[in-house]
């Protein structure tokens, strides 16, 4: 695959021309013929070029300027992490289902070694191994399908709840139907399933010596002692492979709380976000700033609003943009270049979220009409290009080498940054593009019982905008749809994990004990209390326990070192 970046410019010949929006970059996604390379798709892209002179060309069609051709798919950061994130769930999807099939032949074994004599009636009358063995692997395949069936319903609510965790704004959609080969790959693997696991058991019970059996001496016999050793075996295995799936299901969880408990370094509470999209109403830059200031004047004036501003991101979540910065002292020629992260926010931005002014000032309404010859930094911007020094007052330029000189008017407190979770360097600049903004409103009382009045206020200017209002807390949240999404599924399986570990264990237990039942019962007969005779059991079960917690721990911090 790739993607074309092209500048798609309007240049109106005439008055039919003038309501046409222009679209800027977009970015245009292809894939490859056979054989083509992407230097050759370059050249053609490159080609395309549309200066066309002809009064009959489509005015929308003046200026077609490619800018760029690159390959997406595997490189792309969305596909990688989509990748990591459904392998992680593959293989913890696989280790429950690892449990489960060890329970299953757990199940399989008691239950043959339960039906011992019916087994050994059923040699006795000719019936063959491999009858036998297709007999047991029958009841197997039954009980797997089942079992398919059962995390089949299971899928579907799992399914219900991915969706509802999936805000409706999100541009990921992702398919999640349960569609004939999600049903096809459940059949195949149940039968899969089915077959390795029940084969075991099936192959132990086909080697019963039946005349043992039929003299109900199978209690010392050689089945008994292999099929105990093979349930232990089976019960060890399933804590050591459960261990290393909750400690993962603990660490995410861990993480989650972290994350939500991060200091943005800006206020959240009392806090509104009203987000609007004046361009696909067909507001025009002058239009767009007329209804701005129309909007903030209306809300302004809003019982229980104590400030509001606009901006184009809310901190922590602006775009990266490219700066040159110099002192005004200095030649033109060999400017730094650096990267930073920049927003455009409007007058009373800061008060309004909460962030302190160090030093300098705020914008105001003034600054945004003049244009970028007037920025603010925050402290990691100033420490990182001006160590020591005080750069208020100093000058950078923002953009391009032929971009105008900005001075600088106020330093304000770091806020985190989303990404990297830590403080960074920060660039803001008056607002001019109303395209996209996002209204910040701070209130005196709780934000919830203000959303139906802004929605009114707005409506009453444009009743057919298009608008979206909630909370801070509530967009914050939001941004972290994924991460919450991922530790709810995990949890979910590290304590589905969990519960059928807790189940073999029990199984296997329950089965000792009905085995032993006349040897307590000696046992008791000779003077040991019940309590003895229950220390007895929890020990023997707790050294299965903690014999797979060692491994299981051990083969954890292996991982962990890989």
């Amino acid at each position: 695959m790739m993607s074309a970046q092209v500048r798609h410019e309007i240049k109106p010949a005439d008055d039919r021309a003038d309501d046409l929006p222009a679209l800027g970059l977009v970015s245009p996604i292809g894939r490859l013929k056979p054989g083509e390379s992407l230097s050759q798709a370059q050249a053609a892209i490159d080609a395309f070029s549309l200066r066309s002179d002809d009064p009959n060309e489509d005015d929308r069609l003046r200026l077609i300027r490619p800018e760029g051709v690159y390959t997406i798919g595997n490189t792309g950061d969305m596909r990688r992490q989509i990748t990591k994130a459904t392998t992680l769930m593959g293989v913890i999807a696989g280790i429950v289902l690892l449990i489960a099939c060890s329970n299953l032949a757990n199940l399989l074994l008691a239950r043959a070694s339960a039906r011992r004599k019916e087994i050994a009636v059923r040699m006795a009358l000719g019936a063959s191994r491999v009858r036998l063995i297709r007999l047991l692997m029958t009841e197997s395949v039954l009980l797997a399908f089942v079992g398919g069936g059962v995390g089949l319903l299971v899928a579907s609510l799992l399914h219900r709840l991915c969706i509802a965790f999936i805000p409706r704004t999100s541009t990921l959609d992702p398919d999640l139907r349960l569609d004939a080969p999600v049903l096809g790959f459940t059949l195949l693997l149940s039968l899969a399933t089915s077959v390795l696991f029940g084969l075991v058991p099936a192959l132990q019970v086909s080697k019963l010596n039946f005349v043992p059996a039929l003299k109900e001496e199978i209690g010392i016999g050689a089945l008994h002692t292999r099929t105990i050793n093979l349930r232990n075996a089976l019960v060890i295995g399933q804590v050591a492979i459960s261990l290393p799936l909750l400690i993962c299901a603990g660490l995410f969880i861990r993480s989650l709380q972290k994350y939500q408990a991060i200091d943005w370094r800006f206020k959240t509470e009392n806090r509104l976000v009203l987000s609007l999209f004046l361009k696909i109403q067909g507001y025009d830059e002058t239009n767009g700033l007329k209804f701005l200031q129309q909007l903030m004047d209306r809300v302004r004036a809003v019982p229980g609003v104590l400030s509001a501003s606009v901006a184009r991101d809310i901190p922590s979540m602006a775009s990266e943009s490219g700066c040159d910065s110099r002192n005004s002292a200095m030649p033109s020629v060999g400017i730094p270049v650096f990267e930073c992260s920049s927003n455009n926010v409007g007058a009373q931005f800061f008060q309004a979220m909460g962030i302190p002014v160090a030093r300098g000032r705020e914008f105001t309404a003034q600054d945004s009409e003049q244009g970028n010859k007037v920025v603010i930094i925050n402290e990691s911007f100033a420490r990182l290009h001006w160590p020591g020094e005080d750069p208020l007052g100093r000058q950078l330029r923002i953009g391009d080498p032929s971009s105008p000189l900005s001075e600088i008017v106020g330093i304000v407190k770091d806020s985190v940054d989303f990404a990297s979770m830590k403080e960074a360097p920060m660039l803001y600049t008056p607002f001019q593009d109303t395209e996209s903004m996002r209204l910040v409103i701070h209130t005196s009382i709780d934000p919830s019982g203000m959303i139906q009045t802004l929605r009114q206020e707005v409506s009453l200017l444009d009743e057919n905008l298009p608008m979206r209002i909630m909370t801070m807390n509530e967009l914050i949240s939001l941004s972290i749809w994924r991460e919450r999404l991922g530790v709810t599924l995990i949890s979910i399986l590290g304590g589905l994990g969990l519960l059928l570990t807790a189940v073999g264990i029990y199984g296997v237990t329950a089965y000792i004990v009905a085995q032993r039942t006349r040897e307590f019962g000696v046992r008791m007969a000779l003077g040991a209390r019940g309590r003895d005779v229950m220390k007895l059991v929890i020990r023997e079960g707790m050294w299965l326990v903690l014999i797979g917690v060692v491994i299981g721990i051990r083969r954890h911090w292996q991982c962990r070192d890989c």
